[in-house]
């Protein structure tokens, strides 16, 4: 197996490895004109490609049925990552059936018209392959690696669950005790879990980010048959879907295999759903918990954030890293290094299709509490309003944030998770290759006007749990 090392160079990448074959505008009308004809259920259209340095890049193809696909090749090892995209996660819920969307994740592994109960996974396994799934509040998606020459095999198996599901009650409550047990071991029986489904209850009120992922309880027992099988015919089709297939692979042999398996598959009517927009949080919003589980206190904040495809969600990026990535980050300092009064600080942006949030999660020590976290998180988010941030500093913290973008990039299934993300979170993947270049171009005055914009006392919510006397 060769070895490979990925580099950034301006808004493409290097890669060291084995080089692939480069298609002529000319060359690929022709390909794809053989792979049409050869087919009588179904049409590809070349939509654009994206060069990754000077020897690979990325193509993306549509099925006349509405079917997305991106195609990476890299011949460096013999494996391919196979992921599946849906336009679909608990945003798309309704009130009072929340939680839907994830348990769609767990019956999408379940019995299929063709195949049993266990099939998949047991298919995937014994050829050496690993795979799993994730739901968000605005996807869905499903990965598999594998070796090579395993294309028309997993091609088979996810076309088939794209429209054979078997949807009956013994399969749907199967799952759902899973989903529930699920929920109970990361939600009711956990502080952390607790405190993150509270703190999207009161950060936004009507909004569909209100809801967890996971679901209500008393919503997941009310899901009935009907509702999973008019969910699954709407949202998993093909004009809601997007393939993204990166590794060792022909690209004429991967169209001829989705042709072959995707071809027949119709295309649903998807309705846009109108969101109401979530108004604007005028006072800071507080919660507290008192939980037997813990011994000391905890904090979790949000400040209420643009959706990704916001100019400022760079700047926030930076500002977030700059607050609490690393040991080096300002309040890891304060908490941890300096007064000892924490024993854990991190924090995150949201990178959602509508507005979301930056978050900042505090763990006390013993006989310290959130009120002396929180004063300590507030004086230095002024301290970055007010005053000039050290060049040496700001450089760090971009080129930390661009290095951890760049390693997700070593690896297939990185690669085409990054890939399907943006192009579901975004609508164009290419926007992925923008990225580094607007980390480098951010200047201290931007991460300042973000601080002063969105870092505000009305604009957050506060969820403090505490020990129960």
């Amino acid at each position: 197996m060769r070895r490979w090392l990925i580099v950034i160079v301006g808004l493409g990448f290097v890669f060291a490895g084995c080089a692939i074959k480069v298609w002529t505008p000319g060359q690929r009308m022709k390909m794809l004109e053989e792979v049409n004809s050869s087919s009588t259920h179904g049409q590809f259209q070349f939509v654009d490609d994206h060069p990754l340095g000077k020897d690979f890049r990325v193509e993306h193809y549509r099925l006349d049925n509405g079917l997305g696909l991106l195609i990476m090749e890299d011949h460096s090892a013999p494996l391919f990552s196979y992921h599946t995209w849906f336009r679909v996660g608990s945003r798309h819920e309704q009130r009072g059936r929340t939680g839907i969307a994830h348990l769609f994740e767990h019956l999408m592994f379940k019995a299929t018209k063709s195949y049993a109960d266990g099939h998949f996974f047991s298919t995937v396994e014994t050829q050496g392959g690993r795979l799993n799934a994730g739901t968000s509040k605005d996807w869905t998606f499903y990965y598999q690696t594998l070796p090579t020459g395993n294309l028309d095999l997993i091609a088979s198996l996810e076309s088939e669950r794209m429209q054979n599901v078997v949807l009956n009650n013994t399969q749907i409550n199967t799952e759902r005790q899973v989903v529930k047990e699920e929920r109970l071991f990361r939600t009711e029986n956990n502080i952390d879990g607790q405190m993150n489904e509270q703190l999207y209850l009161h950060a936004f009120t009507v909004h569909p980010y209100h809801w967890p992922v996971i679901g209500f309880m008393q919503d997941l027992d009310s899901i009935s048959q009907e509702d999973c099988l008019l969910f699954y015919k709407t949202f998993y089709a093909p004009n809601n879907a997007l393939l993204v297939i990166v590794g060792d692979v022909d690209t004429k042999a991967v169209l001829q295999t989705v042709l072959k398996y995707y071809g027949k598959i119709p295309a649903q009517d998807i309705k846009a759903t109108d969101y109401e927009a979530e108004p604007p949080q005028q006072k800071e919003r507080r919660h507290t918990i008192k939980s037997a589980s813990i011994l000391t206190d905890k904090v979790l904040i949000g400040y209420r954030i643009p959706a990704a495809s916001h100019q400022d969600r760079i700047p926030l990026e930076v500002l977030n890293a700059l607050l609490v990535e690393g040991k080096s980050s300002r309040l890891y300092k304060k908490l941890i290094d300096e007064s000892k009064i924490a024993t854990a600080v991190s924090g995150s942006i949201e990178t959602n299709v509508d507005p979301g949030l930056l978050k900042i999660s505090v763990a006390l020590s013993q006989g310290h509490t959130a009120a002396e976290a929180e004063k300590i998180i507030y004086a230095e988010i002024a301290k970055i309003q007010e005053q000039p941030i050290p060049e040496r500093e700001l450089e760090k913290t971009k080129n930390t944030v661009e290095a951890y973008f760049v390693r997700l990039l070593k690896v297939n299934h990185y690669r085409a998770f990054s890939l399907g993300f943006f192009h579901t979170v975004f609508a164009d993947y290419r926007e992925m290759f923008k990225e580094v270049e607007r980390f480098r171009d951010v200047r201290e005055n931007q991460v300042q006007r973000v601080a002063k914009q969105y870092l505000t006392a009305a604009g957050r919510t506060v969820i403090v749990a505490k020990p129960m006397s």
